[in-house]
């Protein structure tokens, strides 16, 4: 699946609906795919502590390709 910026930020909000639709994704073995632009998108966000940068980086390590 390819995924938008506006379904990673839901999932990094912790939008229940958004985390329990990636989470049966990822259990049904379908890959999830971020393109460059996404994840330049989702990184540019200027007010992230530096727990909430780490989390969305090992994120998008996770599940980058």
């Amino acid at each position: 699946m390819t995924i938008d910026s506006n379904i990673i930020i839901g999932y990094l909000a912790g939008d229940l609906e958004v985390k329990n639709t990636l989470s049966n994704w990822q259990l049904r073995g379908l890959p999830l795919f971020l393109s460059t632009v996404v994840e330049t998108e989702v990184l540019s966000f200027p007010k992230f502590t530096p727990e909430e940068l780490q989390f969305t980086l090992k994120f998008l390590e996770e599940n980058s390709s």
